[in-house]
């Protein structure tokens, strides 16, 4: 138990450090010579959604180079556990079709400003942020949350990026 201005709180996992040193607020990280602003909210106490993690920037730019301009096309994206949404807005700007950003309750208002300040990137209307806490919902309320049809999200997993194609 941490106390913070006299008031008790949960201890958190927190990580000061970070290894790329990139202005993410003002552009200094681009996709595509496209700037990527982002916003975050260290210290906030409310949890490790509101920072980016270097994983964020290592796979946004896995992405970039993986796919470049043409295989996101025609493709809808969800990213789970989106923190600031810089992996989702990453596909926007590489050309997704429909992007949808999830994560819990806490991070919404930052995963949202942050579409905001990216909007001239890509078309603004195809990035939905919403709510999804894996341990409150059911499989009904998942289909119907996200909207489900026959084509399946673009998916990728950079370990094993040789073996598979992005569905």
């Amino acid at each position: 138990e941490i106390i913070v201005e006299g008031k008790k709180t949960e201890t958190m996992l927190a990580i000061t450090w970070r290894e790329f040193d990139v202005d993410l607020h003002n552009g200094g990280f681009q996709i595509s010579s496209q700037p990527l602003k982002i916003q975050e909210r260290a210290n906030s106490g409310e949890g490790t959604g509101l920072i980016v993690w270097d994983g964020s920037i290592v796979l946004a730019k896995f992405l970039e180079v993986e796919f470049c301009n043409t295989t996101l096309k025609g493709k809808k994206v969800l990213e789970l556990g989106s923190g600031t949404g810089l992996v989702g807005l990453a596909a926007a700007i590489l050309g997704a079709d429909q992007v949808m950003l999830t994560d819990l309750e806490y991070t919404l208002d930052n995963i949202r400003d942050n579409v905001k300040l990216n909007q001239g990137n890509f078309v603004y209307e195809k990035v939905d942020v919403f709510e999804l806490d894996w341990m409150k919902i059911s499989a009904e309320d998942s289909e119907k949350q996200l909207e489900c049809t026959d084509t399946p999200p673009a998916t990728v997993d950079p370990l094993h990026a040789d073996s598979q194609k992005p569905v």
